[in-house]
């Protein structure tokens, strides 16, 4: 009964917003036309529009299938590159195409636009960070930061991800295996991760509940603040109308209040780790001069790090219990090497990798980014143009999965790349490009090493239930399913 109430209660709030927008829809609309008529002069050259109207290319923009009406776009249009409408007469462009992409992400001139990053900060309390800040202001928080992810401090923390990992086998995934029972992947490898996160990074221990918790606080804020108010910005002035996005708030506080505890947790510490996450934040006052800076950073490590890389290590895992014999291919590649320390040698396990990060990537949307000149490119002989100064979004799920250079890109293929092609390598950008790419992505890649040889050398992995692949900030596989069998007892 309470589930229903919940799900009643859910419909209910869904349909508030939606009468909202629609609403102020419609007030827009004619300054949405004047706007497409003042253009007119220059349609040929500018991409095409996606199918339909501002509405539904907002409810597009906002729902858990957004990146895969992205493709269903470019396959119903052909073109690689096209608008979108937006309240207010704004337009945003999406880049399907791995070369304009690139020209994009490696210029100069190319800035975060503050029309989608500034709204992200809610989250934190509305303080600047290292993913929402750009240009001089960007520089101090990353520099003071980048040492954390030196070589040393990732086999560290790497370590404390295996004991995590370790210690849920013990604890949950045996007693599963007794039990017979399944297990949702994608619940159990966040709160492996987040533990570990908040372990290595923060020196911070948290229970299994708390973690769940704060999985759980962190879901429903980013919903809000990053996913929808960005592509909404109606949703800021009229948000006390929204119950969801008053419950984003409250979300929000909660995470704010952890970040607070772990920096009094650390000021308590006789003897703190040296060149940890933690420590380098707390001990930069020239990047983070005040504790709501230096908690806001502390949150969007721990949302980067719990999000994206407990996600990558769950499709991973799943991926192989839906393709046995890959996952045998990678078990006996793992169980040939000397010993447990050589499995990040394994060359099964990195074509594995490489491959799941390119079906589902879980930075699937990819960067966002606002230009700074006209972006010219060709289709059928045609000069095309993107306006300088637009703002641009570059979804890696379109150029993951384009058919024109990846044979049968929707399936599952890891020896796709053992001889791969130039522009194969071009286009695998899951971690972006350019001076502000994933700074944590030596740390992730460590990982996703570590925990899943270590799950899969010992254990049989089986499918129960598929699940489905659902978006919200990031893919993530939901409701999925798996069994284990521990290969040891046969």
């Amino acid at each position: 009964m309470k589930q229903l109430l919940n799900d009643y209660v859910l419909k209910e709030h869904r349909v508030l917003g939606t009468l909202i927008f629609l609403v102020f829809s419609v007030l827009v609309s004619n300054v949405w036309k004047r706007k497409v008529q003042k253009n007119e002069g220059k349609d040929s050259l500018l991409p095409p529009f996606a199918p339909g109207n501002m509405t539904l290319h907002v409810q597009k923009l906002t729902s858990t299938e957004f990146p895969f009406w992205l493709l269903s776009v470019i396959q119903k249009i052909r073109h690689q590159i096209f608008q979108v409408k937006l309240p207010f007469g704004r337009k945003l462009y999406f880049v399907g195409s791995s070369a304009v992409a690139r020209e994009i992400l490696l210029d100069p001139a190319t800035t975060k636009p503050d029309l989608i990053y500034k709204p992200i900060r809610a989250v934190n309390g509305g303080n600047p960070t290292m993913f929402t800040l750009d240009g001089k202001e960007w520089l101090p928080p990353r520099k003071a930061c980048a040492p954390a992810f030196s070589s040393n401090h990732v086999k560290r923390m790497n370590q404390v991800a295996l004991e995590k990992t370790e210690e849920w086998i013990q604890e949950y995934l045996l007693k599963y295996i007794a039990n017979n029972e399944s297990f949702d992947i994608a619940h159990e490898i966040v709160c492996v991760v987040l533990a570990a996160i908040m372990e290595t990074a923060f020196e911070y221990s948290m229970t299994r509940e708390q973690v769940e918790t704060l999985s759980n606080e962190i879901e429903l804020a980013l919903m809000e603040f990053a996913l929808k108010t960005g592509s909404n910005p109606l949703r800021k002035p009229f948000g006390l109308l929204i119950p969801e996005r008053r419950r984003a708030y409250k979300a929000a506080a909660y995470i704010r209040q952890i970040a607070f505890e772990v920096m009094e947790n650390y000021r308590k510490l006789k003897q703190p780790a040296k060149g940890t996450i933690i420590q380098r934040i707390m001990d930069s006052d020239e990047a983070f001069p005040n504790d709501d800076l230096k908690a806001a950073q502390l949150i969007e490590f721990i949302i980067a790090g719990a999000d994206t890389t407990s996600h990558s290590i769950a499709f991973i895992l799943l991926e192989l219990a839906k393709h046995p014999k890959e996952q045998q291919e990678l078990r006996k590649s793992l169980l040939e090497l000397p010993s447990k320390n050589d499995f990040g040698n394994s060359e099964m396990l990195h074509l594995v990798i490489k491959e799941v990060m390119r079906l589902n990537p879980v930075a699937s949307s990819g960067s966002i980014r606002k230009i700074g000149r006209d972006v010219v490119y060709e289709r059928h002989g045609q000069k095309m143009e993107i306006p300088k100064d637009s703002v641009v979004w570059i979804p890696f799920l379109l150029f993951f999965r384009d058919e024109a250079i990846f044979d049968s890109p929707t399936k599952f293929v890891p020896k796709r790349w053992v001889n791969p092609t130039r522009e194969m390598l071009d286009t695998f950008i899951p971690f972006s490009l350019g001076k502000q790419n994933c700074i944590g992505q030596s740390l992730a890649k460590a990982e996703m090493q570590s925990i899943v040889s270590r799950i899969v050398s010992e254990f049989e992995l089986t499918l129960e239930d598929e699940g489905s692949v659902s978006y919200f900030l990031t893919l993530k596989p939901v409701g999925a399913r798996l069994k284990a069998r521990r290969l040891s007892e046969n």
